[in-house]
């Protein structure tokens, strides 16, 4: 597994390389748009991550970020209450 810089102090090392290196699925809304979307996986202890696509992948490891399932839940019921519609043209 590839060492990247971990910029979450509170994390292990070895967690964050997990993830930053995990299989990452990207939206089927990208419609195959290279760049287009952002991607998300699960790792150890249910922690998610998400990258930039249109990022190298080297550089995409290294500004992985990591959220727990209880803020990731948040996050996507807020979506789904459109409290993040003013985001995008819908």
């Amino acid at each position: 597994m590839q060492s990247v810089n971990n910029p979450y102090p509170h994390l292990d090392d070895g967690v964050y390389a997990s993830i930053a290196n995990g299989t990452y699925k990207k939206s089927q809304r990208s419609n195959g748009t290279p760049g287009g979307c952002v991607m998300v996986a699960v790792g150890p202890e249910g922690l998610i991550g998400l990258q930039d696509s249109k990022l190298s992948g080297e550089t995409r490891k290294e500004r992985t970020h990591v959220f727990t399932p209880t803020e990731m839940r948040a996050f996507i019921l807020g979506v789904k209450d459109g409290e993040f519609d003013y985001l995008v043209d819908l």
